[in-house]
């Protein structure tokens, strides 16, 4: 059925076991920085990538299939039984690789409290790829814990690791039980974690480790300043990186804002503030609390602002930004609710560094009801005032764009990637800009365009910029028909195509010739088609997702399985996919995941 192995595979291995330590060490940590399900099957692939890649999951947290670090990381129980039989919990992770997974008992309650009240280190394990495709479930007569359903342990090969060599902390308040986390934290973490209300957290925070440098705090309650305080004593004095988004489902308390800011500590070198969305929730001396707090982070060379209310408290927070002479990378994001505000957002753009190198502004409208506000002709001026001479990575988000934005935005020659997202869609910005692409670019990002324009993609394929990597666009309104011209003139060099939530029956083929992730979710696929694109998919894939497109997966499978070449575990294709699908035909999904790395969104 299957494809004989590329004859490639072996001598792309042997090239990896030559390589120094150090490089084998430096590329881990990127694959683990991209991709963690990669990393691990890459761990299996060679002796030699053995223990840079365990030791680059142990050091950082990883990022799974694009998205974001999952707080869910450290959540896997793997249960011993009696008789010697071990059982793992919580049946999300069942295909899930690159987790942490921690032992205990069945009767795991006495053993927890007690672990946790004398400071005994927890049994640590390293998920990796199951080496034996041919290992069946354990038959569960039954068990004790029937507050969580226990599925046989059959997927992964476990890897021990010792405590204090993991660098790295997740814990989600809003999934785990009420009294989670009892387990000890890893004595050298420099790198946590934690989403939920600190209420419920601060108990523990008097074990957090000295080596913490990084603190993530996401969908956070500051509910009183008693807590907040606790907090920044705790945790604050030594850290590099502090990123904290506060949840608008709860009430703050004012103070216990103003006070984050007023203990920052100078050491901090990345700071990423994500405020609520209500403009009551801040109060007027926070603004000047941050302005005074950033004239001290002489260290600061990332900062992240995102309030979504009016931009007037910002002015006072920038002009510090003469102060922060590392500065290279800003994050802003604002709403316009007035003309006024419209015209502080011209006022703000003359206060950003001239020497940037990394540059995102988000834009929304304030009251979407308020017909009098039109950004529109601020845009040009904001934009054109931006200090692009220098920046290598370029995003806006704005509400609208005016249509003389395509002829006048600044370009630097040196910008790798370029990120434009629109409300409105209207595609004439586009058709200026796009014969002005740098050469340099790999990445261009387009969201929320009108693409299916008579002749826009016929008119972009003329002036691809010639070193792409990665294109995206995502929800343009493209059908089959506008990539005639496109798929003809794909770049060499291009490996990243990501078409999500677009009107595409089958994907425009040909496929770039060296394509390595294929992004197809949320498209209607018709499986009438399947036989047109399939066996056209590149040699080199190695990511190919039909999640939400409806029944085309039943379709899609046998071909798959036919064309797609068989590989080594380690060097499989990611497959994913929506599992409920293929609800009905188990047989269909077990060949997929003997096949492919089958994982689901």
């Amino acid at each position: 059925m299957h494809a004989q192995l590329e004859p490639a595979a072996p001598a792309q291995v042997h090239a990896l076991h030559e390589l120094p330590t150090d490089v084998l060490h430096a590329i881990c940590a990127w694959v683990n920085a991209t991709d963690r399900l990669s990393l691990v099957h890459l761990a299996l692939a060679a002796p030699s990538l053995f223990a840079p890649a365990v030791q680059a999951a142990l050091r950082f947290p990883g990022v799974y299939c694009g998205a974001d670090r999952t707080p869910r990381e450290f959540e896997v129980e793997l249960v011993s039984l009696p008789g010697g039989d071990f059982l793992y919990s919580n049946d999300h992770f069942e295909d899930h690789v690159g987790l942490f997974v921690t032992l205990v008992s069945e009767d795991d309650d006495a053993d927890h409290l007690a672990m946790f009240e004398t400071r005994v280190q927890s049994q640590w394990f390293l998920a990796l790829p199951c080496r034996d495709r041919n290992r069946a479930p354990l038959p569960l007569a039954g068990s004790a814990r029937s507050d969580e359903k226990l599925v046989a342990f059959a997927k992964w090969s476990l890897v021990p690791v010792r405590a204090d060599t993991i660098g790295h902390y997740a814990v989600n308040r809003r999934t785990c039980s009420a009294d989670y986390p009892r387990r000890m934290w890893p004595p050298q973490c420099c790198d946590l974690y934690y989403i939920g209300d600190l209420g419920h957290f601060r108990d523990t925070l008097t074990l957090a480790p000295t080596t913490l440098r990084r603190l993530t705090l996401c969908h956070t309650v500051l509910s009183s300043f008693e807590e907040a305080q606790h907090l920044w004593l705790a945790l604050l004095p030594m850290l590099a990186t502090l990123s904290i988004d506060l949840a608008d489902f709860r009430p703050i308390d004012q103070s216990a804002l103003v006070s984050i800011v007023q203990a920052l500590p100078v050491t901090l070198r990345e700071l990423h503030l994500y405020l609520p969305e209500t403009s009551s929730a801040i109060p007027p001396s926070f603004w000047s609390s941050l302005a005074a707090a950033l004239a001290n982070l002489i260290c600061l060379e990332t900062f992240t602002l995102r309030t979504f209310v009016s931009p007037a408290g910002l002015v006072a927070v920038m002009a510090k930004f003469h102060c922060l002479s590392r500065l290279r990378r800003v994050a802003l994001g604002v709403a316009i609710v007035n003309d006024q505000d419209a015209a502080i957002c011209n006022q703000i753009v003359q206060l950003l560094p001239v020497d940037l190198e990394q540059l995102k502004v988000d834009v929304i409208l304030g009251d979407e009801d308020d017909d009098d506000v039109d950004p529109a002709p601020f845009e040009p001026m904001m934009l054109n005032q931006l200090p692009t001479a220098s920046i290598r990575d370029l995003a806006l988000n704005l509400p609208n764009w005016h249509a003389s934005v395509g002829r006048t935005l600044q370009l630097s020659p040196h910008l790798t990637r370029l990120a434009l997202t629109s409300f409105d869609g209207l595609v004439d910005v586009l058709w200026d800009l796009f014969p002005r692409l740098p050469a340099t670019l790999r990445a261009l990002e387009l969201t929320s365009w009108q693409l299916d324009e008579p002749g826009a993609l016929s008119h972009f394929a003329s002036h691809l910029p010639p070193r792409l990597q990665r294109l995206q666009m995502q929800q343009c309104n493209l059908g089959d028909a506008d990539f005639t011209d496109l798929a003809h003139h794909w770049p060499l060099s291009l490996t990243h195509l990501d078409l999500q939530f677009n009107d595409l029956a089958l994907p425009p083929v040909p496929l770039p010739p060296k394509l390595r992730v294929l992004n197809l979710r949320q498209n209607p696929l018709d499986g009438d088609f399947a036989n047109e694109w399939v066996p056209e998919l590149p040699p080199t894939l190695r990511r190919l997702n039909v999640d939400e497109t409806g029944s085309a997966i039943c379709d899609l499978a046998p071909l798959l399985l036919d064309v797609l070449p068989s590989r080594c575990p380690w060097e499989r294709i990611t497959l994913t996919l929506d599992m409920d699908e293929l609800e009905d035909q188990k047989e269909v999904l077990n060949e997929l995941q003997a096949a492919f790395f089958v994982t689901c969104k």
